[in-house]
């Protein structure tokens, strides 16, 4: 399945601030994707690392160095650090 690229151009017309809330509500969800739904097993953990397991580790690692960019872009633009 080809995964079509978000573009930078889609927020052209929204201002500054709701950026920040797209930026939040995107945030939302990989947490939702990677923290697991706490269960009273405790449990919940351990199956979602099966899950990424069985994940292709190419598209893994390169979503791990795509989400490492965000937070050196953010932590650059936001304290010039880097």
């Amino acid at each position: 399945m080809k995964i079509h690229p978000a573009k930078a151009s889609a927020y052209d017309s929204v201002d500054s601030v709701n950026i920040y809330g797209y930026i939040r509500t995107w945030t939302s969800h990989i947490c939702a994707e990677v923290e697991p739904m706490e269960d009273s097993t405790g449990n919940a953990h351990k199956e979602k690392q099966a899950q990424f397991a069985a994940c292709n580790r190419t598209q893994l690692k390169r979503i791990a160095a795509q989400l490492e960019t965000v937070c050196k872009e953010l932590d650059y633009m936001l304290y010039g650090r880097y």
